[in-house]
Protein backbone atom coordinates (compact mmCIF):
# COMPACT_ATOMS: atom_id res chain seq x y z
CA UNK A 1 0.00 0.00 0.00
CA UNK A 2 2.73 2.30 0.57
CA UNK A 3 4.71 1.49 -2.03
CA UNK A 4 1.36 2.30 -4.78
CA UNK A 5 1.02 5.68 -2.56
CA UNK A 6 4.98 6.80 -3.67
CA UNK A 7 4.43 6.24 -7.13
CA UNK A 8 1.02 8.30 -7.32
CA UNK A 9 3.52 10.99 -5.35
CA UNK A 10 6.07 10.52 -8.07
CA UNK A 11 3.75 10.45 -11.21
CA UNK A 12 2.02 13.82 -9.96
CA UNK A 13 5.79 15.62 -9.59
CA UNK A 14 6.08 14.41 -12.93
CA UNK A 15 2.75 15.85 -14.39
CA UNK A 16 3.86 19.08 -12.41
CA UNK A 17 6.96 19.68 -14.12
CA UNK A 18 5.77 18.96 -17.20
CA UNK A 19 3.34 21.76 -16.79
CA UNK A 20 6.67 23.66 -16.17
CA UNK A 21 8.38 23.40 -19.32
CA UNK A 22 8.38 25.59 -21.92
CA UNK A 23 7.74 24.91 -25.64
CA UNK A 24 10.41 27.54 -26.64
CA UNK A 25 13.98 26.17 -26.55
CA UNK A 26 16.46 28.62 -24.71
CA UNK A 27 18.53 30.91 -26.11
CA UNK A 28 22.73 30.97 -26.30
CA UNK A 29 23.68 34.31 -24.52
CA UNK A 30 27.08 34.03 -26.82
CA UNK A 31 27.60 36.73 -28.80
CA UNK A 32 27.77 35.80 -32.93
CA UNK A 33 30.65 36.87 -35.01
CA UNK A 34 31.15 37.40 -38.81
CA UNK A 35 34.74 37.30 -40.13
CA UNK A 36 35.31 39.82 -42.90
CA UNK A 37 36.34 38.55 -46.47
CA UNK A 38 39.81 39.81 -47.73
CA UNK A 39 39.41 40.54 -51.66
CA UNK A 40 43.06 40.36 -53.14
CA UNK A 41 43.44 42.18 -56.13
CA UNK A 42 45.39 40.87 -59.20
CA UNK A 43 47.19 43.45 -62.29
CA UNK A 44 46.18 42.36 -65.08
CA UNK A 45 48.28 40.80 -68.19
CA UNK A 46 49.56 37.10 -69.07
CA UNK A 47 49.09 34.90 -66.38
CA UNK A 48 51.57 32.44 -67.73
CA UNK A 49 55.02 32.60 -70.01
CA UNK A 50 56.89 29.64 -71.21
CA UNK A 51 60.43 29.80 -72.72
CA UNK A 52 61.89 26.99 -75.27
CA UNK A 53 65.39 26.14 -74.85
CA UNK A 54 65.67 26.11 -78.43
CA UNK A 55 67.67 28.05 -81.16
CA UNK A 56 64.69 29.00 -83.58
CA UNK A 57 65.24 28.62 -87.35
CA UNK A 58 64.26 29.15 -90.78
CA UNK A 59 61.66 25.76 -90.86
CA UNK A 60 57.97 26.54 -91.03
CA UNK A 61 56.10 26.30 -87.40
CA UNK A 62 59.73 25.98 -85.73
CA UNK A 63 59.81 27.36 -82.13
CA UNK A 64 62.31 28.73 -79.79
CA UNK A 65 63.32 31.62 -77.32
CA UNK A 66 66.96 31.50 -78.57
CA UNK A 67 68.37 33.09 -81.87
CA UNK A 68 71.74 32.11 -82.69
CA UNK A 69 74.39 31.52 -80.28
CA UNK A 70 78.03 33.68 -79.70
CA UNK A 71 80.27 30.69 -80.28
CA UNK A 72 83.20 32.63 -78.14
CA UNK A 73 80.47 32.08 -74.73
CA UNK A 74 79.36 34.35 -72.16
CA UNK A 75 80.73 36.27 -69.89
CA UNK A 76 80.11 34.70 -66.16
CA UNK A 77 78.34 38.18 -64.78
CA UNK A 78 74.73 38.84 -64.57
CA UNK A 79 72.86 40.40 -67.53
CA UNK A 80 76.14 39.44 -69.48
CA UNK A 81 74.74 35.44 -70.27
CA UNK A 82 72.75 34.76 -73.78
CA UNK A 83 69.36 35.86 -73.36
CA UNK A 84 65.98 34.41 -74.91
CA UNK A 85 64.14 36.69 -77.28
CA UNK A 86 60.71 35.51 -77.65
CA UNK A 87 58.46 33.66 -75.14
CA UNK A 88 55.13 31.81 -75.44
CA UNK A 89 52.28 31.00 -73.93
CA UNK A 90 51.83 27.15 -72.35
CA UNK A 91 50.32 26.28 -75.68
CA UNK A 92 52.87 27.20 -77.42
CA UNK A 93 51.42 30.12 -79.01
CA UNK A 94 53.90 33.00 -79.05
CA UNK A 95 53.78 35.98 -77.60
CA UNK A 96 54.35 39.89 -78.76
CA UNK A 97 56.61 40.33 -76.27
CA UNK A 98 57.50 39.69 -72.76
CA UNK A 99 55.01 39.74 -69.82
CA UNK A 100 55.76 43.02 -68.11
CA UNK A 101 56.39 40.91 -64.53
CA UNK A 102 59.06 38.56 -66.34
CA UNK A 103 61.93 40.60 -67.14
CA UNK A 104 63.69 38.23 -68.76
CA UNK A 105 66.07 34.90 -68.70
CA UNK A 106 69.81 34.26 -69.39
CA UNK A 107 71.92 31.11 -69.81
CA UNK A 108 75.71 30.40 -69.97
CA UNK A 109 77.18 29.66 -72.18
CA UNK A 110 81.02 28.33 -72.24
CA UNK A 111 84.25 29.09 -74.44
CA UNK A 112 86.94 31.68 -74.12
CA UNK A 113 84.42 34.40 -73.63
CA UNK A 114 83.36 32.58 -70.40
CA UNK A 115 86.18 32.55 -67.58
CA UNK A 116 84.20 30.00 -65.08
CA UNK A 117 83.78 27.34 -68.37
CA UNK A 118 87.03 28.41 -71.12
CA UNK A 119 88.06 25.39 -72.02
CA UNK A 120 85.67 23.54 -74.13
CA UNK A 121 82.98 25.49 -76.88
CA UNK A 122 81.09 22.34 -76.26
CA UNK A 123 80.06 22.07 -72.80
CA UNK A 124 77.08 24.23 -72.51
CA UNK A 125 75.49 25.41 -75.82
CA UNK A 126 72.67 24.53 -78.04
CA UNK A 127 73.18 21.76 -79.99
CA UNK A 128 74.31 22.07 -83.47
CA UNK A 129 73.60 20.45 -86.66
CA UNK A 130 77.00 18.86 -86.99
CA UNK A 131 76.80 17.01 -83.38
CA UNK A 132 72.82 15.60 -84.04
CA UNK A 133 73.89 12.34 -85.50
CA UNK A 134 76.97 11.17 -83.97
CA UNK A 135 77.45 7.68 -82.35
CA UNK A 136 79.07 9.18 -79.20
CA UNK A 137 77.72 6.40 -77.00
CA UNK A 138 80.74 4.17 -78.03
CA UNK A 139 79.58 0.84 -76.95
CA UNK A 140 81.91 -1.48 -79.15
CA UNK A 141 81.09 -4.23 -81.83
CA UNK A 142 79.27 -2.25 -84.30
CA UNK A 143 77.08 -1.64 -81.48
CA UNK A 144 77.55 2.25 -80.77
CA UNK A 145 74.51 4.58 -80.49
CA UNK A 146 73.89 8.25 -80.80
CA UNK A 147 73.70 10.09 -77.58
CA UNK A 148 73.72 13.94 -79.20
CA UNK A 149 70.91 16.73 -77.56
CA UNK A 150 67.86 16.86 -80.30
CA UNK A 151 68.43 19.64 -82.61
CA UNK A 152 69.04 23.06 -81.22
CA UNK A 153 68.34 22.77 -77.69
CA UNK A 154 70.62 24.06 -74.82
CA UNK A 155 72.67 21.19 -73.50
CA UNK A 156 75.56 20.60 -71.35
CA UNK A 157 77.78 17.65 -71.98
CA UNK A 158 79.87 16.06 -69.04
CA UNK A 159 82.84 14.71 -70.97
CA UNK A 160 82.96 18.08 -72.50
CA UNK A 161 83.30 20.24 -69.21
CA UNK A 162 85.39 17.84 -67.44
CA UNK A 163 88.29 20.27 -67.81
CA UNK A 164 89.98 21.71 -64.39
CA UNK A 165 89.12 25.03 -65.39
CA UNK A 166 85.33 24.35 -65.27
CA UNK A 167 84.63 26.21 -62.26
CA UNK A 168 81.99 24.59 -59.70
CA UNK A 169 78.85 27.07 -59.62
CA UNK A 170 77.63 28.43 -56.02
CA UNK A 171 74.81 30.79 -57.28
CA UNK A 172 76.31 33.52 -57.17
CA UNK A 173 76.05 35.79 -60.66
CA UNK A 174 79.62 34.51 -61.63
CA UNK A 175 78.40 31.15 -61.89
CA UNK A 176 79.56 29.66 -65.38
CA UNK A 177 77.00 27.42 -66.42
CA UNK A 178 73.42 28.63 -65.51
CA UNK A 179 69.76 29.79 -66.53
CA UNK A 180 69.06 33.01 -64.76
CA UNK A 181 65.30 34.50 -64.57
CA UNK A 182 64.89 38.16 -63.59
CA UNK A 183 61.04 38.90 -62.03
CA UNK A 184 59.77 42.46 -62.00
CA UNK A 185 58.40 42.60 -58.25
CA UNK A 186 56.94 46.31 -58.82
CA UNK A 187 53.70 45.63 -57.23
CA UNK A 188 51.38 47.42 -59.94
CA UNK A 189 52.25 44.18 -62.37
CA UNK A 190 53.22 41.43 -59.93
CA UNK A 191 51.23 41.46 -56.56
CA UNK A 192 53.02 41.45 -53.40
CA UNK A 193 51.08 38.26 -52.17
CA UNK A 194 51.36 36.67 -55.56
CA UNK A 195 54.07 33.41 -55.80
CA UNK A 196 55.34 31.67 -59.10
CA UNK A 197 54.53 28.16 -60.04
CA UNK A 198 58.06 27.13 -61.89
CA UNK A 199 57.58 23.96 -64.42
CA UNK A 200 61.05 22.36 -65.77
CA UNK A 201 60.88 20.01 -68.49
CA UNK A 202 64.71 18.32 -68.69
CA UNK A 203 66.49 15.25 -69.12
CA UNK A 204 69.52 14.56 -66.90
CA UNK A 205 71.82 11.36 -67.98
CA UNK A 206 74.32 9.89 -65.27
CA UNK A 207 77.15 7.78 -66.24
CA UNK A 208 77.25 5.55 -63.54
CA UNK A 209 73.84 3.95 -62.36
CA UNK A 210 73.77 4.71 -59.11
CA UNK A 211 76.01 4.73 -55.92
CA UNK A 212 75.69 1.18 -54.22
CA UNK A 213 78.56 1.77 -51.72
CA UNK A 214 77.23 4.14 -48.90
CA UNK A 215 80.92 5.59 -47.66
CA UNK A 216 81.14 7.08 -51.14
CA UNK A 217 78.79 9.73 -50.18
CA UNK A 218 80.61 10.74 -47.33
CA UNK A 219 82.86 13.81 -47.69
CA UNK A 220 86.58 13.10 -47.36
CA UNK A 221 87.62 15.96 -45.36
CA UNK A 222 84.49 16.34 -42.56
CA UNK A 223 83.56 12.87 -42.57
CA UNK A 224 79.93 14.44 -42.76
CA UNK A 225 77.26 12.90 -45.23
CA UNK A 226 76.79 14.69 -48.76
CA UNK A 227 74.10 14.29 -51.32
CA UNK A 228 77.06 16.33 -53.36
CA UNK A 229 79.00 13.14 -53.43
CA UNK A 230 76.12 10.88 -54.30
CA UNK A 231 76.13 12.02 -58.58
CA UNK A 232 77.71 12.18 -60.87
CA UNK A 233 76.84 15.81 -61.37
CA UNK A 234 75.04 18.60 -59.30
CA UNK A 235 72.70 21.02 -60.08
CA UNK A 236 70.94 23.61 -57.47
CA UNK A 237 68.37 25.83 -58.08
CA UNK A 238 68.65 29.61 -56.05
CA UNK A 239 66.16 32.23 -55.06
CA UNK A 240 67.59 35.50 -53.81
CA UNK A 241 67.79 39.29 -54.45
CA UNK A 242 69.62 41.24 -57.65
CA UNK A 243 72.12 43.01 -55.81
CA UNK A 244 74.00 40.53 -53.23
CA UNK A 245 72.69 41.27 -49.62
CA UNK A 246 75.16 38.71 -47.85
CA UNK A 247 78.30 40.03 -45.87
CA UNK A 248 80.77 39.44 -47.21
CA UNK A 249 79.62 39.60 -50.25
CA UNK A 250 81.85 37.01 -51.47
CA UNK A 251 79.53 34.57 -49.38
CA UNK A 252 77.54 32.30 -51.62
CA UNK A 253 73.58 32.56 -51.28
CA UNK A 254 71.95 29.49 -49.64
CA UNK A 255 69.91 26.71 -52.29
CA UNK A 256 66.24 27.18 -53.04
CA UNK A 257 66.36 23.22 -53.63
CA UNK A 258 68.04 20.30 -55.76
CA UNK A 259 67.13 20.32 -59.36
CA UNK A 260 69.62 17.51 -60.06
CA UNK A 261 69.82 14.68 -59.03
CA UNK A 262 67.21 13.06 -59.41
CA UNK A 263 68.50 11.43 -62.65
CA UNK A 264 66.29 10.79 -65.36
CA UNK A 265 68.34 8.16 -67.06
CA UNK A 266 71.87 6.41 -67.23
CA UNK A 267 74.05 4.61 -69.28
CA UNK A 268 74.51 0.55 -69.35
CA UNK A 269 76.81 -0.91 -71.85
CA UNK A 270 75.79 -4.03 -71.11
CA UNK A 271 72.13 -3.81 -72.22
CA UNK A 272 73.71 -1.11 -74.54
CA UNK A 273 71.57 1.38 -72.37
CA UNK A 274 71.52 5.24 -73.39
CA UNK A 275 69.63 8.05 -71.52
CA UNK A 276 67.57 10.95 -72.58
CA UNK A 277 64.40 10.00 -70.23
CA UNK A 278 63.06 13.37 -70.27
CA UNK A 279 61.10 14.75 -67.47
CA UNK A 280 59.40 17.50 -65.56
CA UNK A 281 59.63 19.19 -62.13
CA UNK A 282 57.17 21.50 -60.53
CA UNK A 283 58.08 23.93 -57.61
CA UNK A 284 56.84 27.24 -55.80
CA UNK A 285 59.03 30.15 -55.90
CA UNK A 286 57.69 31.98 -52.94
CA UNK A 287 58.06 35.69 -53.97
CA UNK A 288 55.63 36.43 -51.65
CA UNK A 289 57.66 35.80 -48.41
CA UNK A 290 60.24 38.65 -49.57
CA UNK A 291 59.55 41.57 -51.99
CA UNK A 292 63.33 41.96 -52.72
CA UNK A 293 63.12 37.96 -54.20
CA UNK A 294 63.86 38.70 -57.90
CA UNK A 295 66.21 36.46 -59.64
CA UNK A 296 65.65 32.34 -59.47
CA UNK A 297 68.68 30.83 -60.63
CA UNK A 298 69.57 27.03 -61.94
CA UNK A 299 73.43 26.68 -61.42
CA UNK A 300 75.49 23.70 -62.33
CA UNK A 301 77.29 23.50 -59.20
CA UNK A 302 79.61 20.35 -59.64
CA UNK A 303 80.72 17.53 -61.43
CA UNK A 304 82.33 14.11 -60.19
CA UNK A 305 83.48 13.33 -63.70
CA UNK A 306 86.76 14.85 -63.98
CA UNK A 307 90.05 13.07 -64.02
CA UNK A 308 91.00 13.87 -60.59
CA UNK A 309 87.79 12.69 -59.43
CA UNK A 310 88.00 8.95 -61.76
CA UNK A 311 91.42 8.40 -61.35
CA UNK A 312 91.86 5.08 -63.21
CA UNK A 313 88.28 5.04 -64.49
CA UNK A 314 88.50 7.72 -65.99
CA UNK A 315 90.12 6.08 -69.66
CA UNK A 316 86.45 3.66 -69.56
CA UNK A 317 84.18 6.95 -68.99
CA UNK A 318 86.29 9.19 -72.39
CA UNK A 319 86.25 5.69 -74.08
CA UNK A 320 82.32 4.79 -73.75
CA UNK A 321 81.21 9.09 -73.55
CA UNK A 322 82.22 10.80 -77.01
CA UNK A 323 81.93 14.60 -77.54
CA UNK A 324 78.91 16.53 -77.43
CA UNK A 325 77.15 13.44 -75.61
CA UNK A 326 74.49 14.78 -73.23
CA UNK A 327 72.77 11.38 -73.53
CA UNK A 328 75.56 9.68 -71.67
CA UNK A 329 76.18 12.26 -69.31
CA UNK A 330 74.82 15.27 -69.50
CA UNK A 331 71.70 17.72 -69.28
CA UNK A 332 69.16 18.70 -71.85
CA UNK A 333 66.99 21.53 -70.97
CA UNK A 334 63.67 21.51 -73.08
CA UNK A 335 61.65 24.55 -71.56
CA UNK A 336 60.55 26.39 -67.92
CA UNK A 337 57.12 27.79 -67.67
CA UNK A 338 56.33 30.17 -65.02
CA UNK A 339 52.66 30.82 -63.78
CA UNK A 340 51.58 33.17 -61.20
CA UNK A 341 49.16 31.96 -58.25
Amino acid sequence: MKIRTNLAMFAGLLIVSAGCLSSTPPQSTLETSTTATTSLSYPGGEKAAKIIFKVIDNTPGSMGSFDSFPSSGTAPAEFSGFAARRVYRPDNTVLSSFPSWLKGLEVGISGEGNTAAPNDTRCARFAMAEEMNLTNCIFGGGNDKVCAAPGSYYRVSERDCSSATTANGDGRATDGIYIRTFFNRDTSVLAAHENILAVVEYSATSFHKYQNDPKSCLDTTSGTFSMDNCSDFIWKTFLRPTTNPYSPPATPPQPFMFLIPRMTGYVETATLKTGGEVQSKQFVLPLASDASLSVFQISRIKSRLKQADLGAAWNTFTATCGESSPFCAGTVFYSITFYRI
